[in-house]
């Protein structure tokens, strides 16, 4: 399946514009579809890491360290 990411790419750019075409696609029309997908993906990716991060200092601070955990 060597094909299966530049295909995901090339659909997720086709997917990103297929709205666009009849309106044009200007700078603002970008600037706000760019920053629907930075609220819907980094916003959540970010705040999921920092939750596990926390959890995995909790579990080390519960169990003092030890080498299993």
């Amino acid at each position: 399946m060597v094909a299966a990411v530049p295909l995901f790419f090339f659909m997720s750019g086709y997917l990103y514009f297929v709205g666009s075409a009849d309106k044009g696609f200007t700078f603002q029309a970008w600037k706000k579809k760019s920053w629907n997908r930075v609220k819907s993906l980094v916003v959540p990716y970010i705040a999921w890491n920092l939750l596990i991060l926390a959890l995995f200092a909790g579990v080390q601070y519960l169990t003092g360290n030890s080498p299993t955990m």
